[in-house]
């Protein structure tokens, strides 16, 4: 996503503007997607990805359009803030926590340039920018992880951050798993489809 589409966006979510359609979503079709979207700009950028995907993992109920555009945002950054160790984990497990429903948690992790402790907090604000990356003259609207973040919420998931600076961060967007009635209502949809 270019700078003038995340402006875009931002204002027709500021607009109320923006919406989604739930559905169940199979984890490896939306990384597909994802690849196939970034492997020109991955490739220009000189940086790996390396996927770690749980087998059998269970769909996801969110937008495929959004939890794409989320996870191409953290990957672009991950790309951006990149030192010397160009490598980009992609990583997608199954999780449960007691008393909480199971989710699908993907993270992108990255050995950049981390993110100071302090700062934490302010990221995902709009037009943020930590001043580090000013420093270092690293382009950017402080909208991407702002844009990121609403999505995963608009969707029902979350987007959360662990960051060590000079050390790297992970972004880890959590997808609730789609109900069996969800499912049953996709597949009927697309059975009886045209």
């Amino acid at each position: 996503m270019n700078q003038v589409d995340r402006v875009l966006l931002f204002a027709s979510i500021r607009s109320g503007k923006d919406r989604y359609t739930l559905r169940p979503l199979e984890v490896a079709e939306v990384l597909s997607c994802v690849r196939k979207n970034m492997s020109a700009f991955i490739a220009e950028q000189s940086c790996v990805i390396e996927e770690r995907i749980e087998s059998d993992l269970p769909p996801v109920l969110g937008d495929k359009h959004g939890v794409c555009s989320c996870l191409e945002n953290l990957i672009s950054n991950a790309v951006k803030y990149a030192t010397e160790d160009r490598r980009i984990i992609v990583e997608a497990v199954l999780q449960s926590h007691e008393g909480a429903p199971k989710e699908i948690a993907i993270s992108v992790v990255d050995h950049g340039m981390g993110i100071r402790r302090s700062e934490l907090e302010q990221i995902f604000e709009p037009f943020y920018r930590s001043s580090d990356a000013v420093r270092a003259q690293i382009h950017g609207t402080g909208l991407g992880l702002s844009l990121a973040k609403h999505v995963a919420e608009a969707i029902g998931g979350r987007l959360t951050v662990s960051s060590e600076f000079r050390i790297g961060s992970i972004f880890t967007l959590y997808l609730p798993l789609a109900s069996a009635q969800a499912r049953e209502h996709e597949e009927f949809r697309s059975q009886y489809a045209g």
